[in-house]
């Protein structure tokens, strides 16, 4: 089932993370997150899992995987708090990169 996303819910999801006292940073880096992907839908399309994964797929051809899971972060809030737990997607898995130090040396010289 598809669902309406309209620009009045951005405003709406914001007031409802000041309510649950998120950071003044929080609420600004959702709601540009979210009017993104509002501006992103074709319009007059609803917002359900394979429009949102299509997202992604646009995101992660632009960002690092760190970035598109953060603006995806902020999509799976809203579709909480809307109880569209059906339209969120897995976030990108992000392998930890080692460091050695140059040179291949251990900190302890072995």
């Amino acid at each position: 089932m598809a669902h309406q996303l309209k620009k009045t819910d951005i405003s709406e999801f914001q007031a409802e993370l000041r309510l649950q006292e998120r950071s003044p940073a929080t609420v600004e880096k959702y709601g540009r997150d979210l009017l993104a992907f509002y501006r992103w839908l074709p319009a007059g399309k609803g917002v359900d899992r394979e429009r949102v994964a299509a997202y992604k797929a646009h995101l992660t051809g632009r960002y690092a995987p760190a970035s598109v899971n953060s603006m995806q972060a902020a999509l799976r809030t809203f579709f909480r708090l809307r109880g569209w737990g059906e339209c969120a997607v897995k976030l990108l898995r992000i392998q930890r990169r080692v460091f050695a130090r140059k040179g291949g040396a251990h900190p302890g010289g072995v």
